[in-house]
């Protein structure tokens, strides 16, 4: 694999010659791996400008979310009078396939070709909460920046107990959430959308729509993946570069 090295050692080599060589070596190694990663700081702020959508802020109506170091992006809002939307993206370049359940080399329809730029297609989550019912719909979806597809639908409901407490729990005051313990197992996670009949998945991306899940936010993911991940690259750079010098 390239970038792998095998290394041994020799019992017998032991001497002072053997020892300073060796350190020399190391220090050498150190300072030409701190310069390539200095070159490639250089590089990367010289070359890459963030796209006018990304230095932006987000459509109207929603709050971004996001920490230095931590992949996770998240847009807010709330939407009538009892509605919480949690948009959620990453921008880690594992495209969350495990969390989504996703072949890496499934190609959806969707996605169009674009000519002289690699095809895009990211991932992510839309959840609508009803404001303090404990009940909410996450919807996953995939976007080319454009067109936006749901992938799957999933319904959570828990009773929500305003008289105090969880069940069997003896709390006779606050507020507490009422499920089966064996919830989890029992939840039915939704058919595949794509068994759904067409009409549905229409006024399901319709709801969605209503909600401002839209081009003008599938641009602001896409757009915002890319900037997050070249931050976080660069920072990860000077960070390594830092340690090694």
């Amino acid at each position: 694999m390239q970038g792998r090295r095998m290394f041994g050692a020799d019992a017998g080599s032991s001497d002072v010659t053997t020892t300073t060589s060796s350190s020399s070596s190391s220090t050498s190694e150190r300072e030409r791996l701190a310069a390539i990663l200095r070159a490639e700081i250089k590089h990367e702020a010289e070359s890459y400008e963030p796209s006018e959508t990304a230095k932006g802020a987000p459509p109207d109506g929603w709050t971004l979310n996001e920490r230095d170091g931590d992949c996770d992006v998240y847009l807010s809002k709330e939407f009538g009078e009892d509605e919480e939307i949690l948009v959620y993206f990453s921008a880690s370049d594992d495209p969350m396939e495990t969390e989504y359940g996703r072949d890496e080399n499934e190609t959806d329809d969707i996605i169009d070709e674009r000519v002289g730029d690699e095809d895009i297609e990211e991932e992510f989550s839309v959840t609508i909460m009803k404001t303090g019912s404990g009940k909410q719909l996450e919807f996953f979806c995939v976007t080319d920046g454009e067109l936006i597809e749901i992938q799957h639908v999933q319904y959570e409901g828990f009773e929500w107990n305003e008289g105090g407490g969880t069940e069997g729990s003896g709390d006779k005051e606050g507020e507490g959430v009422l499920f089966d313990e064996d919830f989890d197992e029992n939840n039915y996670p939704g058919p595949h959308f794509e068994d759904l009949d067409k009409g549905v998945q229409d006024a399901f991306l319709s709801y969605l729509e209503e909600r401002g899940i839209n081009a003008q936010l599938a641009d602001y993911i896409v757009e915002k993946r890319i900037d997050k991940e070249q931050r976080e690259y660069t920072s990860w750079l000077e960070k390594v570069a830092d340690f090694v010098k």
